[in-house]
């Protein structure tokens, strides 16, 4: 049975899979594009506007790869796990992945279990700071 808990990991983390596979990674990792790219794509022009330049951001989503980072620094195999089931072209085929990871599909869903357990802690964790800074603040 799914609790609320699970289905708001859920929801996260296909949030954060969604947001960082259309390539908004804000500095994480390599850009999507090369200079040289984006001068083509620019007519020559690297920056059109004269104000500052706002990435676009998802807090939520960068909640998780900040939540995921963490996990990877505890428990390496978990994060590679959330990574690859999330990430992977194969999304919905989780035997194929856990076989291409060499590893049982049992322990992969172990490991998508123990992963979001961990997420819904630190999230709740999260949620409870977050609620005494306002009682605090207010």
């Amino acid at each position: 049975m799914r609790t609320f808990s699970d289905e708001y990991v859920e929801s996260r983390l296909e949030e954060w899979a969604e947001w960082f596979s259309r390539g908004n990674y804000s500095g994480l990792g390599y850009p999507s594009k090369t200079l040289e790219q984006r001068l083509k794509e620019g007519g020559g022009i690297l920056v059109e506007m004269t104000g500052p330049w706002v990435p676009p951001s998802n807090r939520k989503a960068e909640e998780i790869e900040d939540l995921v980072k963490e996990l990877a620094k505890q428990y390496p195999s978990l994060a590679l796990v959330i990574r690859k089931k999330y990430f992977a072209s194969s999304y919905k085929n989780l035997s194929k992945i856990a076989k291409e990871m060499a590893m049982p599909v049992s322990t992969f869903h172990e490991h998508i279990k123990m992963a979001k357990m961990w997420l819904s802690g630190r999230l709740s964790n999260y949620r409870s700071a977050n609620e005494n800074f306002i009682n605090n603040v207010a």
